[in-house]
């Protein structure tokens, strides 16, 4: 299951919550993706909700 971070030209990355991973696009259309784990949000974090 993937969750997008950001709507159309906000779009910054998805999350993997199944891999427990974030995927991020970089370039200038996207054509690096950096891997990473999953980002805190506030307090919560995308953790917690899993």
């Amino acid at each position: 299951m993937q969750v997008p971070i950001g709507l159309e030209e906000e779009f910054e990355e998805f999350v993997d919550l199944v891999d427990l991973k974030a995927y991020n696009f970089h370039g200038a259309i996207g054509e690096r993706i950096v891997t990473a784990d999953i980002p805190q949000l506030g307090g919560t974090g995308y953790r917690k909700a899993v």
